[in-house]
């Protein structure tokens, strides 16, 4: 039997995704040592395929096909499976159907069904700068005055950038080094991470790994290891105000209101603070680092539903 898994190669890349699936594909040839399988190169795909985030040859996923039986798992990090699920481009490519998709990110708003795992940092270097700022003192690390977030600004981002309750920075126009980004969220006791296309995303991994208590809308989105709500992070909960009738602008006023009334709630607890970062940097250690992240995918896949 042999199975082709297809992803991007870690050739001198400064992105951390293709390192984390060469450790799922190392882990899969050391747990099947009676399976041939074959990693392929998705620039060689992409050469002569349609590609593009919804395409199966992406540099969001990896594939792991049963050449024979034509049954493949996904195991994606894009942040909207949507446009590669039901009628849309997978289902339909050379009589392929996904078996499984190993994910928790971008199926937030979908119903797409999918077997939760991690998620990831975003560069090579990331998980070293992290373990160089938690081996830093941080016993002078402050909560804020305002609740903090530097990124690509645009809807409830771009608003709450005009509210002056709260410091919301565009990388764009203030940009930082990413080690200076990193020695950012060390600082602060609490930093803020804002949904975009998905709910979950390398902030909030970043956040977590230094040992700052994340806060962020309270996720729908699963995860092999649960990430508690007010346990592992700091939730503000918009489900009363979501899927009403209420205009844009309206919207935004009532869920900006709800993210500072819960700041207002918890920023000078400081014990609670502090243990809500702890529960959180003891999650990042156990699901996030490489290694781990590759331990977890060995209790998920069961390569034998390829067969």
């Amino acid at each position: 039997m042999k199975i082709n898994c297809y992803y991007d190669f870690p050739v001198g890349q400064i992105w951390s995704i293709p390192y984390y699936f060469d450790s799922i594909y190392n882990m899969l040839v050391k747990t099947y040592p009676n399976i041939t399988f074959e990693k392929i190169n998705n620039y060689d795909i992409n050469k002569t395929k349609q590609n593009g985030p919804c395409f199966m040859f992406n540099h969001h996923w990896m594939v792991i096909e049963n050449e024979a039986t034509k049954k493949f798992f996904v195991i994606s990090y894009w942040d909207d499976l949507n446009c590669a699920s039901g009628d849309n481009y997978i289902d339909d490519i050379d009589g392929y159907k996904w078996e499984e998709v190993f994910t928790s990110c971008g199926v937030h708003n979908h119903q797409i069904k999918y077997i939760p795992f991690s998620y990831v940092l975003p560069h090579t270097n990331s998980e070293s700068l992290i373990e160089k700022y938690n081996n830093i003192d941080n016993k002078d690390r402050k909560i804020p005055e305002k609740l903090n977030f530097r990124g690509f600004l645009y809807s409830f981002r771009e608003v709450l950038s005009k509210d002056n309750r709260f410091n919301v920075i565009n990388k764009y126009e203030n940009h930082l080094d990413y080690e200076d980004y990193i020695s950012e969220l060390n600082d602060n006791g609490i930093n803020l991470s804002l949904n975009g296309a998905a709910e979950i995303c390398f902030r909030d991994m970043e956040i977590l790994g230094v040992g700052s208590a994340l806060f962020r809308e309270k996720l729908r989105v699963k995860f092999h290891d649960d990430l508690i709500p007010d346990y592992h992070y700091i939730s503000y909960d918009l489900s009363s105000i979501q899927d009403k009738l209420y205009d844009t602008e309206t919207y935004y006023k009532m869920a900006s209101d709800i993210l500072y009334e819960r700041f207002l709630e918890v920023k000078n607890n400081t014990d609670y603070v502090n243990q809500v970062a702890k529960n959180g940097k003891e999650w990042y250690e156990n699901n996030v680092p490489i290694k781990k992240h590759s331990e977890i995918a060995k209790k998920i896949i069961n390569i034998k539903k390829l067969f």
